[in-house]
């Protein structure tokens, strides 16, 4: 009879054991790739940016706009410290006789279509350009780091400023991994670099924070991407975790439950159970 009884006990313990591990393991896999999402946006080139809006094409978009508002964002660039932090972008610049925003008007520059390709592993959604020290164009929504800055935005979003003309996959706004953006700078001038500085996009720092001692040919401007905050993917994660972790039920031919109670079962103890499953 003894025999009996520690075999039914034995058999009990294995089966709680294979039911603790395939209920929390769906839970701990969705916690897991959130956390994993949030370790590669904490290795990206991010960096705190003030930004403001001005009246001259659209609102600037970035972080409400408000005057004094300290954002976020990643920056995209052309040099190795960028592709080291899977930031890294390609960038040629032409000509063109196309306009962003009809409404602006200068004497100095000249219209440049710049093309942007994603080198990087990941999509960006809502992207800005910025202007580095030696750079001025007349397109302008705002300001960030007290430089001209507008949004690149047209395929979806249509408004006074328009300057994304081409994606070379889907027409969403979404800089896609391998994607070729193509958008217009009205009035481009560069006081050192002319026309074609227009695809330099090698320092790191934004508008009045960029590289300007090791060269002004490095860098004429900044292609920046808001960061989410809080981390919207941990917050998601935790939420879906939640949401998996089914109610422990122990069998229904244990003889210790009466009636239609049906004991759940702590995470607590369902990895001491596992433990022992381990050890048996």
């Amino acid at each position: 009879m003894t025999f009996r009884i520690e075999v039914a006990r034995s058999r009990i313990s294995r089966k709680l054991c294979s039911i603790s591990l395939r209920s929390w393991g769906g839970s701990l896999l969705v916690l897991t790739g959130a956390l994993l999402v949030t370790v590669g946006q904490a290795n990206a080139l991010a960096t705190q940016v003030v930004a403001s809006n001005s009246s001259t094409c659209d609102p600037l978009g970035l972080g409400g706009g408000s005057a004094g508002a300290s954002i976020s964002v990643d920056e995209l660039g052309t040099s190795a410290a960028f592709a080291l932090a899977d930031e890294g972008i390609t960038a040629v610049s032409a000509l063109t006789s196309q306009v962003a925003c009809p409404t602006t008007s200068s004497l100095f520059g000249v219209q440049v279509e710049l093309s942007i390709t994603n080198s990087t592993t990941r999509s960006f959604a809502n992207l800005w350009y910025v202007a580095d020290g030696a750079t001025t164009f007349s397109n302008i929504d705002g300001e960030v780091n007290q430089f001209s800055a507008f949004k690149i935005d047209g395929t979806v979003t249509v408004n006074a400023n328009n300057p994304l003309v081409n994606e070379s996959m889907a027409s969403d706004e979404v800089f896609e991994p391998g994607e070729t953006w193509t958008f217009i700078i009205d009035h481009y001038d560069n006081l050192v670099g002319g026309p074609s500085s227009a695809s330099s996009l090698g320092s790191i720092g934004v508008g009045s924070d960029s590289d300007q001692v090791q060269t002004i040919y490095l860098s004429t401007g900044s292609i920046i991407s808001a960061i989410p905050e809080p981390n919207s993917a941990l917050l998601l994660g935790l939420g879906l975790a939640a949401l998996s972790s089914p109610r422990w039920r122990m069998p229904k031919r244990l003889p210790q439950v009466t009636g239609s109670a049906r004991p759940r079962v702590p995470l607590s103890h369902a990895i001491e159970t596992a433990v022992e499953c381990v050890d048996t």
